[in-house]
């Protein structure tokens, strides 16, 4: 199913960011679905803008346990960003597709979109951003990737 280049809502018309890397290399997007829990909300039954951040560990999570990739405290967040183009509410079926993105010598991006599984299977776009992670060695000195991410990187690119 392909999705719209634009998603409009009533909070205006947003870009809708590829599930592919930005550097014109696809890598494979992991998918992994939630339910939105009661917890994650505000008052209104909205999602809670900071439950983004849960989500997009999900799906980073369940993406290195895919891979067999070890997730440990040696390759932290350094940055983040997301934006919301349209709510989403307690108990909606969230579908999360996570990938690898701009890669280089001491870290990467991880893009994360999270979409609102609608009743009829289209998806709505409600959350878009990336966590930024650099390796770190026992001195919390930034270091270069391991080569099993590298050999990782290489497995999960599509021709």
């Amino acid at each position: 199913m392909l999705l719209k280049k634009t998603v409009t809502s009533r909070f205006g018309k947003f870009y809708n960011p590829p599930d592919t890397c930005s550097e014109g290399v696809s890598m494979k997007t992991f998918i992994t679905r939630v339910r939105a829990r009661y917890c994650e909300t505000d008052a209104a039954e909205v999602i809670y803008y900071a439950s983004f951040m849960h989500y997009f560990e999900v799906g980073k999570m369940e993406m290195f346990r895919d891979l067999e990739l070890p997730y440990r405290r040696d390759i932290p967040i350094v940055e983040t960003k997301c934006r919301y183009p349209a709510p989403a509410y307690f108990d909606d079926l969230l579908e999360i597709r996570s990938y690898f993105d701009e890669i280089h010598d001491k870290g990467f991006k991880i893009h994360s979109n999270v979409y609102r599984v609608e009743n009829d299977g289209e998806f709505t776009l409600v959350g878009s951003g990336y966590t930024k992670h650099i390796f770190i060695d026992e001195n919390r000195k930034p270091t270069k990737l391991p080569d099993y991410y590298w050999d990782t990187f290489e497995k999960i690119k599509e021709a």
